[in-house]
């Protein structure tokens, strides 16, 4: 099952990829979607993933160009010192995902499993162990992930299918009743969230046979956008446009009210509820790994483990002193919407332009 070697095959990147996608976007998109196009909002899921197919062709077009170090490969076609800018651009875009989902995370725990426990002390044991994860190199998660894959996606397509019987179709209709702007921007609210796509540009190097991406990821991408589908309707199934609307994650809310035959669990919503969060420490300790890996490369360091610490303790010390509000989804979202995914095409886009012109070699 495992592969024993320094990288990870193209079937665990795909596991990790679906992963890193998966479990914060099945959490919050329901509301983005209903947010921007009511109903219209699975319109834009499909949307949504369709753009992000075409940020992943672009990616791994990238991948294929450089077959190695980013980094290493920007300053050949950039120079210096607007690689070292490109590199604090996706720290700090890494980084502030990082803390946005912490902060998700430790409210998550705090308001279903953990409601007598400080926020601090949570966010502490998060970082602590994600940090411990990250720490032991792409190999590692790629094994983890194969476990991971499973342990996560079957107990919630269990439950997924409980819930269909519960389902209001009426409450899904009719479509095509919103704007084409509202259900475009709805799409382009849906494909930041798939942004973790980008993080393949950092993995190459530790991808065995990265020149063969395109189609574990492709049909990574599609498995996630069926899903995310599928959220959708069950929740607004569910609860109605404006019940989706007024929930802050209104997935949640489907472990709360499916019961599995027999009633054998007091709380059975906690544990289907700890599956998700199994998987959001995979993207955790996914945004610390290529934090260490981004400043690795920059610098040149030997070793990646111990680049982990610092990161770690800023997004503690971040997470905890800012106020919820401060993290909250409408400022993370104009960031990435302003600022993050913007730059996360154009960087790209530049760098293949340049190196197209000055006929760039490969970074082996």
């Amino acid at each position: 099952m495992f592969s024993n070697n320094s990288k990870v095959s193209t079937r665990q990147i795909k596991r990790l990829l679906i992963l890193d996608i998966f479990s914060t976007t099945s959490l919050i998109l329901p509301r983005i979607a209903v947010d921007n196009a009511d109903q219209d909002g699975v319109i834009s899921i499909i949307i949504g993933t369709a753009i992000a197919l075409l940020y992943a062709s672009l990616i791994i077009m990238v991948t294929k160009k450089i077959r190695g170090n980013f980094i290493e490969y920007s300053k050949l076609v950039l120079g210096s010192f607007l690689t070292y800018i490109i590199a604090i651009l996706y720290t700090i875009k890494i980084g502030y995902s990082c803390v946005y989902v912490v902060r998700m995370f430790s409210d998550v725990i705090t308001t279903t499993i953990l409601p007598t426990v400080s926020y601090k002390i949570v966010i502490a044991s998060i970082i602590l162990v994600c940090s411990y994860a990250a720490s032991k190199g792409m190999e590692v998660r790629g094994r983890l992930a194969e476990l991971l894959f499973f342990i996560v996606l079957i107990p919630i397509t269990f439950v997924l299918a409980l819930a269909i019987p519960k389902v209001n179709i009426t409450y899904t209709m009719p479509l095509f009743v919103n704007s084409v702007k509202d259900i475009f921007s709805g799409g382009y609210s849906v494909f930041i969230t798939y942004s973790a796509i980008e993080l393949l540009l950092f993995a190459s190097p530790y991808i065995k046979h990265s020149d063969k991406l395109l189609k574990p990821v492709i049909s990574g991408v599609c498995l996630v956008g069926f899903f995310n589908i599928a959220i959708f309707l069950i929740t607004v199934g569910l609860f109605g446009v404006e019940g989706t609307r007024a929930m802050q994650y209104p997935a949640l809310a489907i472990m709360e009210i499916i019961r599995l035959p027999g009633g054998f669990l007091g709380r059975q919503d906690a544990l289907m509820i700890s599956f998700w969060i199994i998987s959001i420490f995979a993207v955790i300790s996914a945004g610390l790994f290529y934090l260490s890996i981004i400043l690795k490369q920059t610098i040149k360091a030997k070793e990646q483990s111990y680049l982990v610490i610092p990161f770690g303790i800023i997004i503690y010390f971040v997470t905890t002193m800012c106020t919820a509000d401060q993290l909250g989804y409408e400022n993370f979202s104009r960031y990435m919407a302003y600022i993050g995914i913007p730059q996360s095409i154009i960087i790209p886009i530049i760098i293949l332009l340049i190196a197209k012109i000055r006929g760039g070699k490969k970074v082996d």
